[in-house]
């Protein structure tokens, strides 16, 4: 298997993320809203970053981040035969070098939380920084590595 990483900066081929983005729906309401205005309607400007990994012609992995003083990881997703296999990793690293940001903001919500934190806590060294609740659906937390959220 010879996964291929890039970026993309083109709104169509952004689209193809939708299944991705639309499995955190639960979790974040209205998601695909958000990420129509704040990912695609955003790609020309250099703060946006959105990764594809590809498996042949696969869309097997996606990362969603924000450069800026604090850079954002918004979002790593890979498909369900690819979880723990590394993919992850290679998207976060891909995307951290991208935002030239070592420990940015995360938000991971308590359903989530499991999936993330072995990478975030053992591997990255990522650190919680609080723990909200509400903030994004009625009396769930949110986890928010590395700085406060604001």
């Amino acid at each position: 298997m010879a996964i291929i990483i890039e970026q993309v900066t083109d709104p169509i081929r952004a689209l193809l993320s939708k299944p991705f983005i639309t499995s955190l729906d639960p979790f974040y309401p209205d998601i695909n809203t958000w990420y129509h205005y704040q990912v695609v309607n955003q790609l020309d400007d250099s703060r946006s970053i959105l990764i594809h990994a590809y498996d042949n012609d696969n869309l097997v992995g996606v990362a969603i981040a924000k450069k800026g003083t604090h850079g954002k990881l918004r979002c790593v997703r890979v498909t369900k035969d690819l979880e723990n296999t590394g993919l992850g990793i290679r998207l976060i690293n891909h995307t951290l070098d991208l935002i030239e940001d070592r420990h940015p903001l995360i938000t991971v919500s308590e359903e989530l939380f499991h999936q993330y934190s072995r990478a975030f806590h053992h591997y990255y060294n990522f650190k919680i920084e609080q723990v909200k609740k509400g903030l994004y659906r009625n009396n769930k937390l949110e986890y928010i590595y590395n700085q406060p959220f604001q």
